[in-house]
Protein backbone atom coordinates (compact mmCIF):
# COMPACT_ATOMS: atom_id res chain seq x y z
CA UNK A 1 0.00 0.00 0.00
CA UNK A 2 1.47 3.62 -0.42
CA UNK A 3 1.38 4.08 3.19
CA UNK A 4 4.36 1.61 3.48
CA UNK A 5 6.33 3.84 0.83
CA UNK A 6 6.15 7.03 2.72
CA UNK A 7 7.26 5.14 5.99
CA UNK A 8 10.11 4.26 4.62
CA UNK A 9 11.07 6.80 3.34
CA UNK A 10 10.78 9.42 5.83
CA UNK A 11 12.65 7.42 8.38
CA UNK A 12 14.62 5.04 6.35
CA UNK A 13 16.12 6.51 3.31
CA UNK A 14 18.28 9.70 4.24
CA UNK A 15 19.97 9.23 0.78
CA UNK A 16 16.69 11.17 -0.71
CA UNK A 17 17.71 14.05 1.08
CA UNK A 18 20.43 14.69 -0.81
CA UNK A 19 18.83 14.28 -4.30
CA UNK A 20 17.76 17.67 -5.70
CA UNK A 21 14.64 17.87 -8.17
CA UNK A 22 14.06 20.14 -10.98
CA UNK A 23 11.87 23.38 -11.57
CA UNK A 24 9.77 23.12 -14.34
CA UNK A 25 9.48 19.53 -14.36
CA UNK A 26 8.51 17.45 -17.64
CA UNK A 27 5.45 15.48 -17.20
CA UNK A 28 4.35 12.15 -18.50
CA UNK A 29 0.75 10.31 -18.62
CA UNK A 30 0.09 6.95 -18.58
CA UNK A 31 -2.49 6.47 -21.41
CA UNK A 32 -5.03 4.12 -19.17
CA UNK A 33 -5.75 7.44 -17.64
CA UNK A 34 -7.80 8.61 -20.43
CA UNK A 35 -9.54 5.52 -20.64
CA UNK A 36 -13.47 5.71 -20.95
CA UNK A 37 -15.60 5.02 -17.50
CA UNK A 38 -18.29 2.38 -17.42
CA UNK A 39 -21.12 1.30 -15.53
CA UNK A 40 -21.18 -1.62 -13.81
CA UNK A 41 -23.96 -4.38 -13.37
CA UNK A 42 -24.75 -7.15 -10.99
CA UNK A 43 -22.57 -9.83 -12.74
CA UNK A 44 -19.20 -7.84 -12.35
CA UNK A 45 -16.67 -9.64 -9.80
CA UNK A 46 -15.63 -8.07 -6.51
CA UNK A 47 -18.12 -4.96 -5.93
CA UNK A 48 -17.50 -5.75 -2.49
CA UNK A 49 -14.56 -3.43 -3.45
CA UNK A 50 -16.11 -0.86 -5.73
CA UNK A 51 -16.16 2.70 -4.45
CA UNK A 52 -14.44 1.43 -1.02
CA UNK A 53 -11.78 3.90 0.39
CA UNK A 54 -10.07 2.90 3.34
CA UNK A 55 -8.02 5.94 4.95
CA UNK A 56 -4.73 5.38 7.31
CA UNK A 57 -2.62 6.88 10.34
CA UNK A 58 0.72 6.53 9.88
CA UNK A 59 2.35 6.49 13.43
CA UNK A 60 6.08 5.85 14.90
CA UNK A 61 5.96 5.53 18.31
CA UNK A 62 3.58 7.86 19.70
CA UNK A 63 3.54 10.71 16.68
CA UNK A 64 1.59 10.66 14.15
CA UNK A 65 3.36 11.26 10.61
CA UNK A 66 1.14 10.88 8.18
CA UNK A 67 -1.82 10.11 6.21
CA UNK A 68 -3.01 7.73 3.79
CA UNK A 69 -5.76 6.21 1.74
CA UNK A 70 -6.53 3.55 -0.88
CA UNK A 71 -9.98 3.64 -3.28
CA UNK A 72 -11.61 1.66 -6.03
CA UNK A 73 -12.94 4.85 -7.69
CA UNK A 74 -14.43 3.34 -10.84
CA UNK A 75 -14.80 0.82 -13.17
CA UNK A 76 -12.75 1.64 -17.15
CA UNK A 77 -12.85 -0.02 -20.22
CA UNK A 78 -9.60 -1.15 -21.89
CA UNK A 79 -8.87 -3.32 -24.73
CA UNK A 80 -13.38 -3.69 -24.51
CA UNK A 81 -12.19 -5.60 -20.99
CA UNK A 82 -13.61 -3.66 -18.08
CA UNK A 83 -11.18 -2.94 -15.14
CA UNK A 84 -11.69 -1.38 -11.92
CA UNK A 85 -9.37 2.33 -11.43
CA UNK A 86 -7.21 2.01 -7.67
CA UNK A 87 -5.68 5.01 -6.37
CA UNK A 88 -3.38 5.49 -3.57
CA UNK A 89 -2.31 8.82 -1.74
CA UNK A 90 0.25 9.37 0.92
CA UNK A 91 1.33 12.61 2.41
CA UNK A 92 3.42 13.32 5.36
CA UNK A 93 1.51 16.04 8.23
CA UNK A 94 2.35 17.77 11.11
CA UNK A 95 5.81 18.21 12.06
CA UNK A 96 6.54 15.46 10.05
CA UNK A 97 5.61 17.56 6.40
CA UNK A 98 7.85 20.37 8.23
CA UNK A 99 10.58 18.39 8.21
CA UNK A 100 10.13 16.22 4.63
CA UNK A 101 7.31 16.63 3.02
CA UNK A 102 5.88 13.63 1.32
CA UNK A 103 3.20 13.84 -1.65
CA UNK A 104 3.09 10.04 -3.16
CA UNK A 105 0.38 9.29 -5.21
CA UNK A 106 0.22 5.17 -7.04
CA UNK A 107 -2.76 4.34 -9.36
CA UNK A 108 -3.70 0.85 -10.84
CA UNK A 109 -5.82 -0.69 -13.32
CA UNK A 110 -6.70 -4.46 -12.54
CA UNK A 111 -9.03 -6.62 -14.34
CA UNK A 112 -12.33 -6.66 -12.25
CA UNK A 113 -11.57 -10.24 -11.64
CA UNK A 114 -7.93 -9.43 -9.93
CA UNK A 115 -6.20 -12.09 -12.00
CA UNK A 116 -3.97 -9.36 -13.35
CA UNK A 117 -3.47 -5.73 -14.43
CA UNK A 118 -3.59 -3.79 -17.08
CA UNK A 119 -0.95 -1.00 -15.76
CA UNK A 120 0.18 1.21 -13.09
CA UNK A 121 1.51 4.55 -12.44
CA UNK A 122 3.00 5.99 -10.04
CA UNK A 123 4.24 9.59 -8.78
CA UNK A 124 6.63 10.11 -6.09
CA UNK A 125 7.56 13.47 -4.87
CA UNK A 126 9.26 12.93 -1.53
CA UNK A 127 11.13 16.20 -0.18
CA UNK A 128 13.54 17.02 -3.14
CA UNK A 129 13.12 13.92 -4.74
CA UNK A 130 10.87 13.77 -7.84
CA UNK A 131 10.53 10.44 -9.74
CA UNK A 132 7.05 8.98 -12.06
CA UNK A 133 6.96 6.23 -13.95
CA UNK A 134 4.20 4.30 -15.85
CA UNK A 135 3.76 0.95 -17.49
CA UNK A 136 1.03 -0.33 -19.83
CA UNK A 137 0.83 -4.52 -20.09
CA UNK A 138 0.15 -5.58 -23.54
CA UNK A 139 -1.37 -9.23 -23.50
CA UNK A 140 -2.09 -9.15 -26.92
CA UNK A 141 1.12 -8.98 -27.73
CA UNK A 142 2.51 -10.39 -24.92
CA UNK A 143 4.60 -7.14 -24.14
CA UNK A 144 5.05 -3.63 -21.35
CA UNK A 145 5.70 -0.53 -22.42
CA UNK A 146 6.12 2.70 -20.61
CA UNK A 147 8.13 5.79 -19.59
CA UNK A 148 9.84 7.14 -16.96
CA UNK A 149 10.90 10.52 -15.43
CA UNK A 150 13.72 11.00 -13.69
CA UNK A 151 15.10 13.89 -11.19
CA UNK A 152 17.39 15.18 -14.11
CA UNK A 153 14.38 15.76 -15.93
CA UNK A 154 14.97 13.06 -18.33
CA UNK A 155 11.76 11.02 -19.90
CA UNK A 156 13.14 7.78 -20.33
CA UNK A 157 11.37 4.96 -22.70
CA UNK A 158 10.76 1.41 -21.20
CA UNK A 159 9.50 -1.86 -22.45
CA UNK A 160 9.95 -5.56 -23.29
CA UNK A 161 8.50 -9.01 -23.78
CA UNK A 162 5.78 -10.31 -21.34
CA UNK A 163 5.97 -14.08 -20.47
CA UNK A 164 2.92 -14.36 -18.83
CA UNK A 165 -0.09 -12.27 -17.15
CA UNK A 166 1.40 -10.35 -14.14
CA UNK A 167 0.46 -7.84 -11.53
CA UNK A 168 1.53 -4.52 -10.02
CA UNK A 169 1.78 -4.44 -6.40
CA UNK A 170 -0.92 -1.94 -5.40
CA UNK A 171 -3.23 -4.92 -7.60
CA UNK A 172 -1.59 -7.62 -5.85
CA UNK A 173 -2.65 -6.32 -2.14
CA UNK A 174 -6.51 -6.61 -3.29
CA UNK A 175 -5.75 -10.61 -5.08
CA UNK A 176 -4.67 -11.58 -1.46
CA UNK A 177 -7.62 -10.26 -0.42
CA UNK A 178 -9.86 -12.31 -2.61
CA UNK A 179 -8.21 -15.60 -1.91
CA UNK A 180 -8.43 -18.18 0.63
CA UNK A 181 -5.72 -17.59 3.36
CA UNK A 182 -4.53 -20.23 5.65
CA UNK A 183 -2.03 -20.02 8.11
CA UNK A 184 0.81 -21.71 7.17
CA UNK A 185 0.17 -22.20 3.17
CA UNK A 186 2.11 -19.40 1.62
CA UNK A 187 0.84 -17.51 -1.47
CA UNK A 188 2.72 -16.32 -4.53
CA UNK A 189 1.73 -13.91 -7.20
CA UNK A 190 3.06 -13.02 -10.67
CA UNK A 191 4.59 -9.39 -10.45
CA UNK A 192 6.11 -6.94 -12.55
CA UNK A 193 7.63 -3.41 -12.36
CA UNK A 194 10.04 -3.31 -15.08
CA UNK A 195 10.66 -7.16 -14.95
CA UNK A 196 9.32 -10.35 -14.01
CA UNK A 197 9.19 -11.66 -10.12
CA UNK A 198 7.42 -13.20 -7.39
CA UNK A 199 5.96 -11.51 -4.34
CA UNK A 200 5.10 -14.21 -1.55
CA UNK A 201 2.78 -13.83 1.24
CA UNK A 202 3.59 -16.13 4.22
CA UNK A 203 0.01 -16.59 5.70
CA UNK A 204 1.42 -16.96 9.60
CA UNK A 205 -1.21 -17.38 12.14
CA UNK A 206 -5.08 -15.93 13.37
CA UNK A 207 -5.30 -13.98 16.14
CA UNK A 208 -8.11 -10.81 17.71
CA UNK A 209 -7.30 -7.17 17.92
CA UNK A 210 -8.74 -4.34 18.00
CA UNK A 211 -10.07 -2.19 14.88
CA UNK A 212 -12.64 0.44 13.81
CA UNK A 213 -15.18 -2.30 14.02
CA UNK A 214 -14.77 -3.65 17.99
CA UNK A 215 -12.32 -6.38 18.26
CA UNK A 216 -12.35 -8.50 15.26
CA UNK A 217 -10.29 -11.61 14.43
CA UNK A 218 -7.70 -11.44 11.59
CA UNK A 219 -5.19 -13.31 9.81
CA UNK A 220 -1.54 -12.00 9.96
CA UNK A 221 0.36 -12.54 7.04
CA UNK A 222 3.60 -11.58 5.68
CA UNK A 223 4.88 -10.17 2.22
CA UNK A 224 8.22 -11.38 1.32
CA UNK A 225 11.19 -9.55 -0.02
CA UNK A 226 10.63 -8.03 -3.73
CA UNK A 227 12.25 -6.31 -6.40
CA UNK A 228 10.09 -2.84 -5.61
CA UNK A 229 6.99 -1.50 -4.42
CA UNK A 230 4.46 -0.24 -2.02
CA UNK A 231 3.56 -3.83 -0.66
CA UNK A 232 6.98 -5.11 0.08
CA UNK A 233 9.56 -5.01 2.86
CA UNK A 234 13.11 -3.56 2.50
CA UNK A 235 16.00 -6.34 2.17
CA UNK A 236 16.84 -7.25 6.31
CA UNK A 237 13.45 -5.71 7.28
CA UNK A 238 9.82 -7.43 7.76
CA UNK A 239 6.47 -5.94 7.48
CA UNK A 240 2.95 -7.38 8.95
CA UNK A 241 0.02 -6.94 7.90
CA UNK A 242 -3.32 -7.81 9.51
CA UNK A 243 -6.85 -9.13 7.48
CA UNK A 244 -10.02 -9.25 8.72
CA UNK A 245 -10.65 -13.30 9.03
CA UNK A 246 -14.02 -12.74 6.49
CA UNK A 247 -14.68 -12.38 2.83
CA UNK A 248 -13.46 -8.48 2.77
CA UNK A 249 -10.03 -9.49 4.11
CA UNK A 250 -9.85 -5.56 5.39
CA UNK A 251 -6.46 -4.48 5.62
CA UNK A 252 -6.61 -3.11 9.18
CA UNK A 253 -3.36 -2.59 10.41
CA UNK A 254 0.54 -2.85 8.88
CA UNK A 255 3.73 -2.49 11.12
CA UNK A 256 7.25 -2.21 8.88
CA UNK A 257 10.41 -2.41 10.33
CA UNK A 258 13.04 0.14 10.07
CA UNK A 259 16.21 0.92 11.12
CA UNK A 260 14.90 2.40 14.46
CA UNK A 261 12.10 0.58 15.67
CA UNK A 262 8.62 0.17 13.56
CA UNK A 263 6.44 2.30 11.73
CA UNK A 264 2.82 1.55 12.58
CA UNK A 265 -0.19 2.52 10.17
CA UNK A 266 -3.73 1.84 11.03
CA UNK A 267 -7.08 1.80 9.62
CA UNK A 268 -9.09 4.75 10.80
CA UNK A 269 -12.08 4.70 8.29
CA UNK A 270 -13.91 2.56 5.88
CA UNK A 271 -16.38 4.19 3.71
CA UNK A 272 -18.55 3.98 0.05
CA UNK A 273 -18.06 6.89 -1.61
Amino acid sequence: MAFKLLLFIILSSSSLLNLSAKENMKTIVCPLSNVPEVAINENIPNQIFYKERLEYIISWGIMKVGRSFIEIDKAVLINGNTAYHMISRARTSGAAKTLYRVEDVNESWPDVNFSRSYGYLKKLQEGKYFYNEWLVFDYENMTFYGEKLNKKNIIRKIGAELQKDVHDVLSSLYYFRTMKLEPGKDMMVSVNTKKDWQLTLRVLKREKIQTPFGKRNCILVEPGVGNEGIFVPKKGKKMYVWLTDDKERIPVMLVAEIFIGAIKAKLVKRKYE
